[in-house]
């Protein structure tokens, strides 16, 4: 075993430059040892990502090291020269992104991208590197490496995408990868595969991994240690059993019991009143053609049957390319169903012409995953709650009243709506959008993984705000997400979709606690943290192990 960690860290401090003397990071210490896997948690803006970019000698002009060491296994990086620092990246240490479509450039095949590490590096002949790209590929589990190699990004699925990327941080055989939350996007099993696949190549190449998360579940399955960041200050770090068991921080704790369980929460009494929303006989197949390829179809969503009443939240869940945003497209009739029925109210909008829809789509409003995508970073948030109200042909100043008191109940300033969507931080951002959705009061909401991008306490915050406005309003809540555990808290009933069908529908506590399919029990086998009861910082079972992916 080398003497020298794979990363030691000594009292990081790190700030703006220019006058502002406050700092990002204050007296950050850690060491990553040979093998073993450190969990850098907390919530947006704790310091995390600015760690792993202080590691990497990738951190913006604007940010200004104030003090402190960090080594490599042994070289120092803040004294290293910009060339030194190249030799490092890929030879001595590796990271992975968090969304790998905008890490890899869409315009050069996978196989290319990879080979220009070596390329950089090495002096091996061209052969010799495709040679050493492909094994690495095939080391990544990549389901048909040659394939992969000749592809380009967006014709691999995500998982396969963060195969790729991880291929290329591994191609020189680090002694320290670094994995900035390379999971929070991906589905339930996709992501269980991922984790493995890293506590797999840790253990073969003895690489020392920081993990940066800011769900619990995940740090329960895969860390040998823990550190707690808040506001670029360490709250405290530990042994994981230590930090799970016993937490020392009010912090800590905070961040724990947000974690949700796979508990279910208590059902909403059922509504008298007829479903505000009934899908009956859904269909949609898309095909697909290529130059040299056979013209193919794809069944998205096939016999889809469902309802949702007023007050109450229906869940859809699967992993990705299941039909769950398919089903939400079509009830929004953002797609136009081949078959079957999506009635809002009394009034069938399946095979409604577009001409038709006006006056309908009011009633059925969206929530989209990423809220800085979905508002238009150009104008100010009261220009994009605003927006409907005065499309339907409310006075503007009657349009701004109404988005100050939206603003209100989703429990910010009124007086903020000249603000861009930049000035605020994600969480605020996604009440932003739920505004947005409340502005024409409709009867139905779809929240289309409107929480799978948020950390644990700020998605705790809006499922909470979520919850509270429907009980108030009376909306019926279509919500996609493929974390069964969010699903658990926040749906009155579930249904889970396979390849565009169902294959289970029932009560969270049903579907949940006694799946009658396979696939709901992979689901729910893949959970991050399922084994731990994270409100009673216990395991599920006195005798329960934590989960497969520690091994």
């Amino acid at each position: 075993m080398s003497a020298e960690p794979a990363l030691r860290i000594s009292h990081l401090s790190l700030g703006l430059r220019g006058g502002d003397r406050r700092l990002l990071m204050d007296d950050l210490s850690l060491e990553v040892g040979e093998a073993e896997t450190v969990c850098l948690v907390g919530e947006s803006g704790s310091g995390k990502s600015l760690t792993a970019l202080a590691t990497m000698g990738l951190l913006p002009s604007a940010v200004d090291v104030r003090g402190g060491a960090i080594s490599v296994a042994g070289d120092s990086v803040l004294d290293a020269s910009r060339k030194r620092i190249r030799d490092m990246r890929a030879s001595r240490m590796g990271m992975i992104f968090q969304e790998p479509m905008t890490a890899l450039n869409p315009v050069v095949t996978i196989g290319a991208q990879i080979d220009e590490v070596l390329r950089i590096h090495t002096s091996k002949s061209a052969r010799q590197r495709k040679g050493d790209v492909l094994e690495v590929l095939e080391s990544v589990n990549m389901p048909d490496p040659r394939g992969a190699y000749d592809a380009y990004p967006h014709q691999l699925s995500g998982g396969q995408r963060q195969r790729a990327m991880i291929a290329m941080a591994l191609v020189l055989k680090p002694r320290l990868l670094i994995a900035d939350e390379p999971t929070t996007a991906l589905d339930v099993t996709t992501q269980r595969q991922i984790l493995s696949l890293i506590r797999d190549l840790q253990t073969r190449f003895r690489m020392g991994v920081l993990f940066i998360t800011h769900d619990m579940g995940v740090v329960a399955d895969i860390a040998d240690r823990v550190v707690v960041l808040r506001h670029g200050k360490t709250v405290e770090q530990g042994e994981v059993m230590q930090i799970l068991r016993t937490p020392a921080a009010d912090y800590t704790r905070e961040l724990l019991q947000a974690v949700p369980s796979l508990v279910p929460r208590a059902a909403t009494t059922e509504d008298a009143a007829g479903p505000a929303l009934k899908v009956s006989g859904l269909c949609k197949t898309y095909g697909a053609s290529g130059l040299f390829s056979k013209r193919q179809k794809v069944v998205a969503a096939a016999d889809v049957d469902f309802e949702v009443r007023p007050g109450r939240t229906l869940g859809i869940v699967g992993e990705s390319g299941s039909g769950k945003s398919t089903v939400a497209r079509c009830v929004m009739r953002l797609l136009k169903p081949d078959a079957g029925k999506v009635v809002v109210g009394d009034v069938d909008i399946a095979d409604q012409p577009e001409s038709a829809l006006r006056d309908v789509r009011r009633r059925v409003q969206l929530v989209f995953q990423d809220p800085y995508r979905s508002l238009n970073p150009r104008l100010p948030v009261g220009e994009s709650v605003t927006e409907g109200l005065t499309n339907y042909g409310m006075a503007r100043q009657e349009a701004l009243e109404r988005a100050r008191d939206l603003m209100q109940r989703v429990g910010l300033p009124g007086d903020s709506l000249g603000r861009y969507p930049h000035e605020f931080s994600g969480g605020q951002r996604q009440r932003i959008a739920i505004a947005r959705a409340l502005s024409l009061s409709p009867s139905v909401i779809v929240a289309d993984e409107a929480v799978s991008a948020l950390d644990v306490v700020i998605q705790k915050q809006v499922l909470d705000l979520l919850r509270d406005l429907q009980r108030e309003m009376g909306i019926a809540l279509l919500f996609i997400t493929h974390d069964l555990r969010v699903a658990a808290q926040v749906c009155d009933d579930i249904l889970v979709m396979k390849s565009g069908r169902v294959v289970e529908f029932g009560a969270p506590a049903d579907v949940l606690q006694s799946p009658a399919h396979a696939y709901t029990r992979e689901l729910i086998e893949a959970a991050p943290g399922r084994n731990w009861d994270f409100a009673r910082f216990a395991p599920v079972q006195a005798a329960g192990a934590l989960s497969d992916a520690r091994g």
